[in-house]
């Protein structure tokens, strides 16, 4: 099956030492050779990454694999709390729409923030949730929802660019529905650029050997905050903002082996005081941009 990159279309990868199984196929973890972006080959189909999304995950599995938690138990959390504020400074309560809102908790923020707010939701279950609470959610993707053109001021996707078959297609349905001066917030993780991360890929690459992901490919994307950004512009906005952050030691999940887990946790520590210092390496980024 031929690769087209989501980013850059270059046609070209790198194998990177790590798989998913899913449904009996096996989809393999790679790095675009043109732009650097990883991705996995071969994409499941829609149907499929749709599927994933069932009750069950948000009671158990909606943080990825990364820690245990329901999301129905949890709070909003202060990163979107911290969005939501700043969004707020840089687009004044009108109409806002949440792409990805699960069940509805960051959309009921913002409309006690004095939004009116709309939200998009692949899940079923999650959509049930959010229209439970009042809320007006489009139960699948934004370019079913069909929304009229220069409608919102603001928009959210917390946690989603990463989960999305065709990202930079979405960033521009996003900017379609937005109006002139609109603010899109993006907040997503950035794994891959860990200090662990790098030395885990390195390490098992020079080893030859591959690991098998213990999680579905919830993942199709795992972004730098240089892609996030080149992803925006060509979708047609202007980034005013990056804010890089990176999870404490002590709340961070660990995975895998033992040797595995004492290595994150080894260099976890450092890679706090590199990001700290440079903004660089971090595992969490958040965009703000402006359709001109």
């Amino acid at each position: 099956m031929s690769f087209t990159c989501g980013l850059c279309g270059g046609a070209t990868y790198k194998k990177l030492p790590y798989y998913y199984v899913q449904n009996g196929k096996r989809i393999q973890g790679v790095r675009c050779l043109s732009c650097g972006l990883t991705t996995v080959h071969p994409k499941p189909p829609k149907e499929e990454i749709a599927s994933l999304y069932d009750d069950t995950y948000f009671k158990s599995d909606y943080h990825c694999g990364h820690r245990e938690g329901s999301y129905e138990e949890e709070a909003i959390n202060p990163e979107q709390v911290e969005a939501l504020h700043r969004l707020k400074r840089l687009a004044p309560p009108g109409k806002l729409l949440e792409i990805g809102a699960a069940g509805g908790k960051f959309l009921i923020e913002a409309k006690a923030a004095g939004y009116e707010v709309k939200g998009v939701e692949i899940s079923a279950d999650a959509c049930g949730q959010a229209r439970g609470l009042g809320l007006d959610v489009f139960c699948g993707e934004l370019s079913d929802a069909k929304l009229p053109e220069g409608t919102f001021q603001a928009a959210y996707m917390g946690d989603v660019l990463e989960h999305l078959h065709s990202p930079l297609l979405e960033l521009r349905e996003v900017f379609r529905v937005l109006s002139k001066g609109g603010v899109l917030c993006v907040s997503c993780p950035t794994n891959i650029g860990l200090l662990s991360s790098r030395i885990g890929l390195f390490i098992y690459g020079w080893l030859g050997r591959e690991r098998l992901s213990p999680i579905p490919p919830y993942h199709l994307y795992e972004f730098m905050p240089g892609h996030i950004r080149q992803l925006l512009e060509k979708a047609g906005f202007k980034v005013i903002r990056v804010e890089r952050r990176i999870i404490p030691p002590w709340k961070i999940s660990l995975r895998g082996s033992i040797i595995e887990k004492a290595g994150k946790l080894l260099f976890h520590w450092p890679n706090c005081v590199i990001t700290s210092l440079t903004g660089r390496m971090g595992d969490r980024v958040t965009v703000f941009a402006k359709k001109p």
